[in-house]
């Protein structure tokens, strides 16, 4: 920093210093020194009770009243103070009052006013970090590297908050965004009470839910009385009335058309290969057995009407279906496998694909009726 000539001014509690120094490499020391062999007797080496008040370019330092004043008051037209390390000279920050907002950057020390603002904490207490704040805190990064919070040495993301609990939130270099956690995850509104959760054993619940199935995947509810308690899930409303979908893994599925109350499924002939007639099918329903029933596990007074799927198996078994992921236990009710010691598969029916069975016997009985009501007449002429 080459200065021709400087003018300092001390000011320790009320005597005045003043040095003029002329040289090409002015250092602290020399300021130093300068200023101290002009202090009158009020200097703290001569005057143990010198309170340690200093002011540039004012001959009044702050002295707060009720609390510690401060040792330093820098006065000017925007106070403007630069730091510099004498080991790299070009890295020089610097701290100004502007009209009251505190700002830090960086200044280029090549001659030139090119001054890059790094933070600001504004008037009113809002601070600023590569911006200009509006909020109590604003943070404005150049990459992807907007803040992190860790506590160990290996970062991969970039935005990490992090605690000693191993619990984060990352955002990886590839745009993913990971959430970890040694426990549960929740998020809630309007207080402490959770409004969805995931939990540690991989299932998530919706809607309040506090109570969890391991064995279900995903709950959801309402608040209120237990009538409230319901799935509500859907496509959102557009213009072009969506369908809801629901497909698994083999890529086939139903879907819940816009304004229908019942489930369609592709039937297309084009879709499909080796179709051949079902056969006669009346003698075989003969013994299927049509029931009233209430499940082990439901309430008793819960009557329902169905079938059996043993009656199906061996003569429409593309209509039953054994659950390898779930069993039935001594008292009836069924569990997962993983959880249970039985090894008894239970038995589904897909109720819809009865339908071209029914159907089937139907047209047969139609055509028995035709068959003997042409008998009957021809009898009848006779």
């Amino acid at each position: 920093m080459a200065i021709d000539t400087i003018k300092s001014t001390a000011v320790l509690d009320g005597a005045i210093a003043t040095a003029d120094i002329a040289d090409d490499a002015v250092t602290a020391d020399k300021l130093a020194n300068a200023i101290n062999t002009s202090i009158d007797a009020k200097s703290p080496l001569a005057n143990p009770a010198f309170t340690g008040k200093v002011g540039i370019g004012t001959s009044s330092p702050i002295d707060m009243t009720g609390g510690a004043s401060p040792s330093l008051t820098v006065s000017s037209n925007g106070p403007y103070i630069c730091l510099q390390d004498a080991n790299n000279a070009d890295q020089v920050r610097y701290m100004s009052n502007n009209s009251g907002v505190l700002q830090f950057g960086k200044v280029t020390d090549d001659g030139s006013t090119t001054k890059t603002e790094h933070m600001q904490l504004s008037a009113s207490g809002q601070m600023g970090l590569g911006m200009i704040p509006s909020k109590l805190l604003d943070l404005q990064a150049t990459d992807n590297l907007a803040i992190r919070f860790y506590d160990s040495s290996t970062f991969k993301g970039g935005i990490e908050v992090a605690t000693s609990a191993g619990d984060m939130i990352t955002e990886s270099t590839d745009g993913d965004l990971a959430i970890r956690s040694t426990g549960h995850m929740l998020l809630s509104s309007g207080g402490a009470t959770a409004r969805a959760q995931i939990r540690s054993t991989g299932t998530i619940s919706l809607g309040g839910v506090t109570t969890h199935n391991s064995t279900i995947l995903m709950t959801m509810g309402g608040n209120g009385t237990h009538h409230q308690h319901r799935w509500n899930v859907g496509p959102h409303y557009t213009s072009d009335n969506p369908s809801f979908y629901t497909i698994n893994e083999a890529g086939t599925g139903v879907y819940l058309p816009h304004g229908n109350n019942a489930w369609s499924s592709h039937s297309d002939e084009r879709i499909k290969e080796n179709i051949t007639p079902l056969g006669n099918v009346l003698s075989d329903v003969m013994d299927i057995r049509c029931v009233k029933y209430n499940l082990k596990s439901g309430d008793p007074s819960q009557t329902k009407i169905g079938f059996i799927a043993q009656d199906w198996q061996s003569s429409f078994p593309e209509v039953v279906d054994e659950d390898q992921n779930t069993v039935i236990e001594s008292d009836g009710t069924i569990g997962p496998i993983e959880e249970s010691e039985s090894t008894d598969i239970v038995k589904a029916i897909a109720y819809t694909e009865t339908i071209p069975v029914l159907l089937k016997a139907i047209q047969e009985q139609q055509a028995l009726i035709v068959t003997l009501t042409t008998r009957i007449t021809a009898l009848e002429d006779a």
